[in-house]
């Protein structure tokens, strides 16, 4: 990844999390930074806010919604494993904690946007 590709997603990210006002270059290789942004996980996080501005192709735009749907019902799936865990070890008067991903995800602006691959207790 270069360093101008780095700097998109960094800008990208702050807008998205913070409302930074950001100008972005007019010529963006967005399937780069798309893939760049699945691999570090970090994908489903501006997806609103790059929906909402329109600055991506429709193609890309398409990718991009199908990637997000999939983190959304992913996600679903997750919490609702979690709770059967919960519910288990209660059941069992065993004491738990939820941590890592799906506890760091109430510091999301949407945390089902949040990519994770399992929950860890």
């Amino acid at each position: 990844m270069n360093e101008e590709n780095n700097k998109i997603i960094f800008d990208i990210l702050q807008a998205a999390l913070f409302q930074k006002d950001i100008q972005l270059p007019t010529s963006i290789e967005w399937k780069s930074i798309f893939q760049e942004m699945k691999m570090q996980t970090v994908a489903g996080i501006p997806y609103e806010w790059l929906s909402s501005n329109a600055l991506f192709e429709p193609d890309i735009q398409k990718q991009w919604t199908k990637y997000v749907i999939f983190q959304v019902s992913f996600w679903v799936k997750l919490l609702h494993e979690q709770q059967q865990l919960i519910e288990l070890m209660e059941k069992n008067r065993i004491n738990m904690a939820i941590l890592k991903g799906c506890a760091a995800s109430i510091y999301y602006p949407k945390p089902e946007y949040r990519t994770m691959g399992d929950v860890d207790f």
